[in-house]
């Protein structure tokens, strides 16, 4: 690889395969918080995955599975919630609840830059979590 200065740019090119390399990727990952930390944070560790059946434009969500701590059993018994993830989950792909410090993360997966978007139905599933994680966290208080 070697630098190559273009019209007062400078950019990385491969010698082999002559394709620019820029460095970072256009991949985003959509986070939303909740502050607030309990004493056991492994309480606030879980992983939404989905169930499919079929293949392609025929594929649908059998079945939610949440695993992790205490806050994975509270939101697989919340049947609204259910709902909106069997809506969501053929596009997210997972959904993440991971504690920090002082906050609570929930977020998808890395989705290009193309990819990404803001739709209706993940604000209201991601605000539903978000609802139970902070209603557990006051609980902790």
């Amino acid at each position: 690889m070697s630098i190559v200065r273009e019209s007062g740019e400078i950019s990385t090119r491969d010698n082999e395969n002559d394709l620019p390399s820029y460095g970072a990727l256009d991949y985003f990952q959509m986070h939303f918080i909740v502050m607030g930390s309990v004493s056991n944070p492994s309480d606030l560790i879980a992983k939404c995955k989905a169930s499919t059946s079929g293949h392609f434009s025929k594929k649908h969500v059998v079945r939610i599975n949440w695993e992790g701590g205490k806050i994975a059993e509270i939101v697989s018994n919340d049947q609204q919630l259910d709902s909106f993830l069997r809506n969501i989950m053929l596009e997210e792909g997972e959904i993440y609840i991971d504690p920090l410090e002082d906050h609570v993360r929930v977020y998808g997966k890395w989705k290009h830059q193309q990819e990404l978007r803001l739709y209706e139905e993940l604000v209201q599933t991601m605000d539903r979590i978000c609802y139970h994680v902070k209603e557990f966290v006051n609980k902790q208080e």
